[in-house]
């Protein structure tokens, strides 16, 4: 997650004053001329950064497809800006990419240097088959040499697409990396899938499926093509998730006719119910430290968040501003964010739990399906763009939002992969 005090500081030190928003700003091709981060001494504040190509490299097929990449992984988060001039700066970034045809793999080396300070603050050298992957790894290592934050480039994503073939609808999960490129199915179906949810290992899936007029829970390996029922219970399942490390899925199921929030302890296969109320209790979220289960309930008469203590079994509503909140995702600094009603429609908001300040993130009619980045940087969100349901990527610091290639037109439910 993003660290706003952590962001300000770095800016302090380059620039004397704190600013709280950066602002994004174009992205320029990539050329020979030499490259650079730099902090603007303006109060729009924004990581300005430039290229050079490492000694001994030539501008090759190679460097130029990687130098795409980066920029359009930096740019997407809205932190950073490229710039023609070395004058001002404050990082210099050298690199290099060519293809060994001895050893057929790739061949990369990056160096990040401190201008202020005159340090090196990263060099790294490696080598691997894949360029994309090679070339998502340089930027989360861009990523994190400037902001002390990891990258998120070499994540994945989850959506579901539902489409038309020969007149019948047909259910698809997609897999993706996190810009929305290289996306394949992992599973079709002509009933309806719900809720994908990433294990920690990124090997493994859970989702809801109806079946003969029922939901099953499903743990899927991606790359095995194996799957298995891992719960069997009368009444409806939905919401799967895992928490962080992967020993506890929970979920919300209507076994006792009322929805309520259960945990399955995989590792003892015990399976607890939570919450025992006649109101809807649904969509749990764990806390990054595990101690907490967020969820969304009527159980006030409106649908609103609460949180379950895991330990005491305590319950507690969350949220108070406006009359609808549901689907939260939490952040680990006692932020979360929600599918938020007002008399515009629903959009995404963000709530700070310790003084109930609430930001809205995106000012869409029919904005659902959060997925937030394992580092909070970014979050995805299934979007109403005209009469089509789009996946966008949103910064959840500049409040600015990408439409990523997609497969389809009515795209629901994301999932974003543990870093």
């Amino acid at each position: 997650m993003i660290n706003i005090n952590k962001l300000k500081i770095i800016l302090n030190r380059k620039n004397q004053f704190l600013a709280l928003f950066l602002f994004m700003c174009q992205f320029i091709n990539m050329a020979y001329a030499q490259t650079t981060i730099h902090i603007n001494k303006s109060s729009k504040q924004k990581f300005r950064y430039n290229m050079v190509v490492a000694p001994g490299y030539v501008f090759n097929d190679a460097l130029t497809e990687a130098a795409s990449i980066i920029n359009k992984d930096l740019a997407i988060t809205a932190l950073f800006d490229q710039k023609t001039t070395q004058s001002g700066t404050d990082f210099l970034i050298t690199y290099g990419v060519r293809f060994d045809y001895e050893a057929k793999e790739y061949v990369y080396s990056l160096e990040i240097l401190d201008n202020t300070l005159q340090k090196k603050v990263k060099k790294i050298t490696g080598q691997g088959k894949d360029l994309r992957n090679l070339s998502h790894h340089m930027a989360d290592h861009i990523f994190q040499s400037i902001t002390s934050i990891p990258g998120i480039f070499k994540s994945l994503l989850l959506y579901v697409s539902k489409e038309v073939e020969n007149g019948d609808d047909v259910y698809y999960l997609y897999k993706s990396d996190f810009d929305g490129q290289r996306k394949r199915p992992v599973v079709k179906t002509k009933t309806p899938i719900l809720s994908p949810t990433w294990h920690p290992n990124q090997s493994e899936i859970a989702y809801v499926q109806y079946e003969n007029d029922k939901t099953v829970l499903y743990v899927q390996d991606i790359y095995k093509a194996t799957r298995k029922s891992v719960v069997n219970l009368k009444g409806t399942i939905s919401s799967p998730t895992w928490s962080r490390d992967g020993r506890y899925l929970a979920f919300a199921s209507s076994h006792y006719g009322s929805f309520d929030i259960y945990v399955l302890d995989q590792r003892l296969d015990r399976l607890s119910r939570l919450t025992k109320h006649n109101a809807i209790d649904t969509e749990p979220n764990w806390s990054h430290d595990g101690s907490l289960l967020y969820f969304t309930s009527d159980r006030g008469g409106q649908p609103q968040v609460y949180k379950y203590q895991m330990k005491s079994g305590n319950v507690k509503r969350v949220t108070f501003k406006g009359r609808y909140n549901a689907a939260p995702t939490s952040l680990p600094d006692n932020q979360i964010m929600t599918v938020h009603r007002s008399e515009f429609g629903r959009g995404i908001a963000l709530f700070n739990l310790s003084n109930n300040c609430m930001r809205m993130l995106t000012s869409g009619i029919d904005d659902e399906s959060i997925a937030l980045a394992d580092n909070g940087v970014m979050a995805a969100v299934a979007a109403k763009v005209g009469d089509k349901r789009k996946l966008k990527l949103i910064s959840v610091t500049m409040n600015i939002s990408t439409t990523v290639p997609v497969a389809g037109d009515n795209v629901r439910e994301p999932a974003w992969s543990f870093l």
